[in-house]
């Protein structure tokens, strides 16, 4: 159930009515037996009325919230189209404004051949945004990635645009401990953004991370470290 702020509907530290003036009188809960009257979520951007006497009016303020999280996922030995990450987005989630922000932290091993990934990123029906890395020479230090993009709504709840940003690094030399040359430049450091997005998102889309392998060997290896979704 969304995050919830509570106003109370009758009086203040003295017990009489009117809006209450200070912040100990929020109180979260996620208690759906609450009247309707009494529960605000998280759709809107309306602050405190402070104003108004005898009024207690109470909303959640406009900021990033956190929709999703994922762990570890790894798969290796196959050169077919693999989603890494989706989700189901409810329908009128963006409404005409919002977005989404997503950041997937992976890494690469390589060490068969010269692999290839294909990277897409999809809405619904659409491919927003695919393209095809360089190829990765052969070499056992795995390659520490990093995806980070915002997906927004357009001023319409069918016009979305996309754009981001694709980090991985050199496998010259193993870092001093984890994952990541410091000492060498990075292979891949590209900002991209997608076709304009036409997807009605008054109804319900997923949307889905994918990407190929160009090479099918238990060492050409693309694993997915955590990757989280936020609203805003």
């Amino acid at each position: 159930m969304p995050e919830t702020i509570i106003a109370p509907s009758g009086g203040g530290a003295g017990g009489g009515g009117g809006a209450p003036t200070t912040a100990e009188y929020l109180v979260g809960a996620l208690d759906g037996t609450l009247s309707a009257e009494r529960l605000v979520t998280d759709t809107e951007g309306v602050a405190w009325d402070l104003a108004t006497a005898g009024v207690a009016k109470a909303n959640v303020l406009d900021r990033a919230r956190l929709l999703d999280r994922a762990g570890q996922f790894a798969y290796n030995t196959d050169n077919t189209e693999r989603s890494v990450y989706s989700y189901a987005v409810p329908a009128n989630l963006l409404g005409s404004t919002k977005a989404l922000r997503c950041w997937l932290v992976f890494d690469l091993l390589c060490n068969s051949g010269s692999p290839t990934l294909i990277l897409k990123i999809k809405l619904g029906a659409t491919t927003l945004y695919q393209e095809t890395t360089v190829a990765f020479g052969a070499n056992a230090t795995r390659r520490t990635g990093s995806l980070l993009f915002t997906l927004a709504n357009q001023g319409a709840t069918n016009v979305q645009s996309l754009g981001g940003i694709v980090f991985v690094s050199n496998a010259g030399a193993a870092a001093t401990t984890g994952l990541g040359d410091l000492g060498a430049l990075p292979i891949l450091t590209n900002p991209f953004s997608g076709v304009a997005g036409a997807e009605d998102t008054t109804g319900a889309l997923t949307l889905d991370i994918t990407t190929t392998l160009s090479v099918s060997n238990v060492a050409v290896e693309f694993r997915r470290q955590h990757a989280y979704l936020e609203l805003l």
